[in-house]
């Protein structure tokens, strides 16, 4: 199965192949644009982007959200704004 991985790092890329393997797993096409990362949890936002790049191409997409928990936010995600 083809994946499309809601990101364009390639360290992510490398470890997304490592664990799905033996599907295909490609970046997020350089014409899709995420939306803004707005959940209060992780899961949330990686909800968010696997369905933006699943909407976007057409695709099965997978996605993570692996960014910081700040103690100032009562652990959750820090977000801009």
């Amino acid at each position: 199965m083809r994946l499309v991985l809601a990101t364009r790092n390639e360290h992510k890329l490398r470890e997304f192949r490592v664990l799905l393997e033996p599907h295909e797993v490609i970046p997020l096409p350089d014409d899709v644009t995420l939306p803004p990362e707005t959940g209060e949890t992780f899961e949330e936002n990686a909800r968010v982007k696997a369905e933006a790049a699943r909407d976007a191409t057409g695709m099965a997409a997978v996605a993570d959200d692996s960014g910081i928990e700040a103690a100032a936010l009562g652990g959750r995600p820090g977000r801009d704004g």
